[in-house]
């Protein structure tokens, strides 16, 4: 019987496509903040507001896995990702995959020491 662990390689291998500045993007990292959404405009201003706030002396990334939202969700966030290019990435596709797969994409395409 298999145990129920899922390797690097399977989250890579599930579908997805980034919205990123590789230029603008520090080569090594500290810490990886993982934000997952889908239909989520009332809210997702106010949570990458919140993450931006923070004070580190350390460089981080936010990486937001959109599942196909429906509404305005991933355009908030590609505005964010343009004026904050050195730090946000997105990470979406057209078609919905599920909140473990898009939870599971995001986490395996992480680049910090620690995740939040």
């Amino acid at each position: 019987m298999r145990e129920a662990i899922i390797t690097r390689d399977e989250m890579l291998a599930i579908p997805a496509s980034e919205i990123i500045d590789l230029r603008q993007m520090p080569s090594e990292l500290l810490v990886s903040v993982i934000v997952i959404t889908y239909n989520q405009e009332v809210y997702i201003e106010q949570t990458i507001d919140g993450i931006l706030a923070q004070h580190c002396d350390f460089p981080i990334e936010l990486i937001i896995g959109d599942d196909k939202s429906q509404d305005r969700t991933l355009e908030i966030c590609v505005n964010y990702q343009k004026r904050y290019p050195q730090i946000v990435r997105i990470v979406t596709w057209h078609e919905n995959v599920g909140l473990n797969a898009n939870l599971l994409r995001v986490w395996g395409r992480a680049r910090g020491k620690y995740l939040s």
